[in-house]
């Protein structure tokens, strides 16, 4: 019987330890950090904001897919990049600037020989002050 505990207990901890976890952040040009925003992400065209993702501590190097996608009809992407990280290297990094008005999403994947694998994904909205004109003064 412990032998049998001991078996399903191996294989749940391997079948975690195989996929990527970490946590999304975000530092606009006033932030003096990075913050963790857990509700809907707004940020203004005119802005750099500064993301990054922390990765729980791992084994091995990684390589890390990056995607910024666009909804238009669909999701469609506007730009794509590598990464790695291994066990020093645990956050990546990237920065939103130059998008024009719009829903947005970071897609991070483990870029695999055969396939790549989803890590997490997190939405943003984009938007100008052309989307809220201001009220006539008097």
């Amino acid at each position: 019987m412990n032998r049998t505990a001991l078996l399903l207990i191996l294989s749940l901890v391997c079948v975690s330890c195989g996929k990527l976890h970490g946590e999304f952040a975000f530092r606009q040009k006033d932030d003096k950090g990075y913050r963790h925003i857990l509700p809907r992400l707004e940020f203004d065209a005119t802005d750099t904001v500064d993301w990054m993702f922390r990765f729980e501590p791992l084994s091995g190097k990684r390589s890390i897919g990056i995607i910024i996608m666009k909804k238009e009809l669909g999701w469609v992407d506007i730009m794509t990049s590598r990464d790695y990280v291994d066990e020093v290297k645990h956050i990546v990094y990237g920065k939103i600037s130059g998008l024009d008005p719009g829903n947005y999403k970071i897609v991070l994947t483990e870029i695999k020989t055969e396939k790549s694998i989803l890590i997490d994904q997190k939405e943003f909205y984009i938007y100008s002050d052309e989307d809220f004109p201001e009220e006539p003064s008097d």
